[in-house]
């Protein structure tokens, strides 16, 4: 099961749309998908990047116009494969809402218990308990989606990638099973904020959009570990950015509390983040916030603002609008 990358074709024009996604280069699935608008090419080069286990491919051409319903069943991996591989975009392509109708809620309570397994007992001891190997792991680290990267252990030529935690994230979010605050935060916690796992907890976490929820957020504020802070502020800043209501009952708050933490935070990441939210505010109290030393450098959070819907099972437009890169 290696769901790993394949070397880069350097000429477009020699290979087919289906030939350029056997070999995982994303960049030219692109490049043909622009020169071709032919979707019956798309459906089929989509069963082929499943079956490659190349899960962002899959969503792009999902994306794209490809529709799996066009699919047969011997096309398509099953769910349980997806899980296995530990790729979030793989998985999230399977849920594609066009075709999640086919799994019975059994089938996927019984995956949600799968990828808790595996999340759980940990990617190393599975992979040790599957394999039987004591060699040492050989640990990379790649791009699961177009925003977000996973780590992928190898172990006895066994290669999975580690976004089981992502996947459970997703999968309860399907079966309308509500985790707790801590649960979904400890789950991104275990990475850091590119990890899928962590972009899965704090994007269900901020489409909850209530008070409860941006409390826990703004208490981080204190915390000692600079990655609870780090996650604190992300959330914050989230949960403003997706209040669509006209109240916008979040507004004043978090501008209160994002530039009273702008002049206290010592922590570079911490604080970018923090900045990154008070660039969606106008205003003389956004614009001039306070920096911890004259010597702290400008920030750049370009990174981090790219975070939407396209994470998790693909979905008709919803409220899980998409983030645009921050320019503050």
């Amino acid at each position: 099961m290696d769901v790993g990358g394949r070397a880069s074709v350097a000429v477009a024009g020699e290979l087919s749309l289906i030939d350029a996604v056997r070999t995982g280069d994303m960049a030219l699935v692109k490049r043909l998908l622009q020169e071709d608008d032919d979707y019956d090419k798309r459906t089929a080069a989509f069963g082929v990047a499943v079956q490659a286990f190349s899960g962002g491919i899959a969503q792009l051409l999902l994306e794209r116009g490809a529709d799996p319903s066009q699919c047969g069943p011997d096309e398509l991996l099953s769910l349980r494969e997806a899980i296995d591989s530990g790729s979030p975009a793989l998985v999230a392509a399977l849920l594609d809402y066009r075709i999640r109708g086919g799994y019975a809620e059994s089938e996927l309570l019984e995956m949600r218990d799968l990828a808790r397994r595996w999340y759980e007992a940990g990617v190393e001891a599975e992979l040790r308990r599957r394999t039987g190997s004591q060699d040492d792991l050989v640990r990379t680290r790649v791009q699961d989606d177009e925003y977000y990267g996973v780590g992928e252990p190898t172990l006895g030529g066994l290669s999975v990638r580690d976004g089981h935690g992502a996947i459970l994230t997703d999968l309860e979010e399907l079966l309308a099973i509500s985790s707790s605050f801590e649960e979904l935060m400890a789950r991104a916690l275990d990475h850091d904020q590119d990890h899928a796992a962590w972009g899965r907890a704090s994007i269900l976490l901020a489409h909850r959009r209530d008070q409860e929820t941006w409390t826990a957020a703004a208490s981080l504020r204190t915390h000692p570990d600079p990655s609870h802070r780090l996650f604190g502020a992300d959330l914050v800043r989230l949960i403003d950015l997706f209040d669509d209501s006209e109240e916008e009952a979040f507004a004043g708050p978090t501008l209160d509390i994002l530039v009273d933490w702008s002049a206290e935070e010592r922590d570079l990441a911490v604080l970018t983040m923090v900045l990154c939210g008070l660039g969606g505010h106008a205003g003389p109290r956004a614009e001039a916030p306070s920096w911890p030393t004259p010597a702290t450098p400008m920030p750049v959070c370009g990174a981090w603002w790219r975070r939407g819907s396209a994470h998790g099972p693909s979905s008709p437009p919803s409220p899980m609008m998409s983030l645009r890169r921050c320019s503050c």
